[in-house]
This record gives C-alpha cells, structure tokens and sequence, in this order.
C-alpha cells in the first residue's frame, strides 16, 4: 500500500478523501457538543462548572492537542486552570 516515500497508492480517492476528512469531523463534531453543552447550561442557568462534563473538555483538549501539537494543548490547560491550582497527568506528571 505504501511505497518507500510513505505516500499510499493503489488506493481509491473516496478511500483518500475519507482518510484526510476524519480528523476535521471528529474536531467538528466535539465542538457543537462543547457549545451544546455551554447553551443548555445557559439556558438551565447552571453553574459554570456544571456545564461541560469533564469527559468532554479532555476530548476537546485531546483535538486541540491533534491540530495545535501538544504545545497548543499546554496553553489551553494553563488558561483554564485556576489560580494556585496544579493539574496532573498520567504522562507528563504536574502542570505548574
């Protein structure tokens, strides 16, 4: 399937499209549900904690990760944290 370069042949472009349109629709898809998630907590006027599980704001992360490289990711965690509080991770240990 793949030749010494990497590059795939052989292959039909539905097959290709399907493989390059993966990632995009898995991004889209977690961000209405983040945003679903943000206006049904509006509309319950639920508290800011309570509106997006925490399950979800990992997925989301995990694409910031996936498009931004994890550099992007450690931003967005940094902002979200809140002030004095450290977060840890399996792999890389604390966030300071």
């Amino acid at each position: 399937m793949r030749d010494v370069n990497g590059t795939l042949k052989n292959l039909s472009p539905w097959i290709l499209d399907l493989r390059g349109s993966v990632r995009p629709l898995v991004t889209y898809m977690l961000v209405i549900m983040h945003f679903s998630c943000i206006i049904r907590g509006m509309v319950l006027n639920l508290p800011i904690e309570d509106m997006v599980p925490q399950s979800l704001n990992y997925l989301v992360l995990l694409a910031v990760g996936f498009w931004f490289s994890t550099n992007g990711a450690i931003r967005v965690i940094e902002t979200l944290k809140k002030p004095g509080e450290t977060l840890t991770t399996p792999l890389d240990g604390e966030f300071n």
